[in-house]
């Protein structure tokens, strides 16, 4: 994004929060152009049809054209090499908003009526307001806890939906430093107008220094791995059971054969699913003798699951650049 446009979107939009706001507020801008332009331009030739060719009182006879080849031409291939053209640049944004980096800082979030849980890996957790450093890639991992909610970052032109039930995603690279609001855009309940978090962007050594002052005991892989001991998992789940249920390490992002015949993914989604209700999508070749713990756990509980599942794991973000997480093949 030159200096050019930069100086022309500077008092219209919101501030360019993320890497992703120059490309969508260009795309704005462009759309917004082509608008102006084309409504002129039929506001004039209307404006000449009427006056060069109003009606008068002396009559004169002129060919009847059914046709015009090149006009008709030009009105159907002209306008589809401009929306093909917006189609190619919009197209580039999205996949690159669907491809996190391999070295994407990672956190959960729960959206709940009427508030934000942000959690860190390295432990800290964080009530409508989140601290993240500057210049590295951040992906989120959401799930809502009761109804549809949609994460919205006006200033880093990008949106969200919070699913229950089911996890979705979304990254960006923060490149601004300074505090940013985060809006639910999803109509969530009586104070869904007052669900609103905060995101507080910080230079990495100060991020850093942040992240020392509010560290905790555990992180979130540690109380992961409490959870699963303590719940008796590594009974079964080990390299010496693996004929009783599946071995879990390095299981993160392989793709593997179910019951019915299906091939599905190992992502966050999958794995959730198997800890609340082993049954719905069981591996073939093992015995369905895994309890169900939907009542057991809960949503920060099975978060803190998955990162001690995907600790071990060398496929950790092999499937986060491929598919949406749940997809089956």
């Amino acid at each position: 994004m030159n200096s050019f446009y930069r100086s022309i979107l500077h008092d219209i939009f919101p501030r360019e929060g993320s890497q992703y706001a120059a490309d969508v507020d260009a795309m704005v801008l462009l759309l917004t152009g082509l608008c102006i332009f084309v409504f002129l331009g039929i506001m004039a030739t209307l404006l000449v049809f009427s006056i060069r060719y109003r009606k008068k009182n002396q009559r004169t006879d002129v060919p009847n054209r059914s046709s015009n080849t090149w006009l008709e031409v030009t009105w159907t291939i002209g306008p589809l090499i401009i929306f093909v053209g917006f189609f190619s640049f919009t197209l580039g944004s999205y996949l690159k908003a669907e491809i996190p980096p391999d070295n994407a800082r990672e956190m959960f979030v729960v959206g709940k009526q009427w508030m934000w849980k942000f959690q860190h890996e390295e432990g800290p957790r964080e009530l409508n307001e989140i601290h993240l450093p500057m210049g590295g890639p951040v992906r989120l991992v959401m799930i809502s806890e009761d109804v549809i909610h949609s994460l919205y970052l006006p200033d880093f032109r990008i949106k969200q939906d919070v699913l229950p039930g089911r996890y979705t995603q979304l990254w960006f690279t923060p490149e601004r430093k300074g505090v940013f609001t985060i809006h639910c855009a999803e109509f969530c309940g009586t104070d869904h107008s007052r669900m609103d978090a905060k995101v507080t962007v910080m230079d990495p050594l100060e991020f850093d220094n942040w992240l020392k002052s509010v560290s905790t005991n555990s992180t979130l892989v540690d109380r992961g791995r409490i959870l699963f001991e303590s719940h008796g998992c590594v009974s079964c789940h080990n390299s010496d059971t693996i004929d009783q249920a599946p071995s879990l390490a390095d299981s993160y992002g392989k793709t593997v054969k179910l019951d019915n015949g299906d091939a599905i993914t190992i992502d966050e989604n999958y794995l959730r699913e198997s800890i609340l209700d082993p049954q719905a999508k069981k591996r073939a070749g093992y015995r369905p003798i895994m309890p169900a713990y939907a009542r057991v756990f809960s949503e920060s509980e099975v978060i803190a699951l998955l990162a001690f599942l995907k600790s071990y794991s060398s496929h950790r973000l092999e499937i986060d650049s491929k598919r949406e997480p749940g997809e089956s093949q």
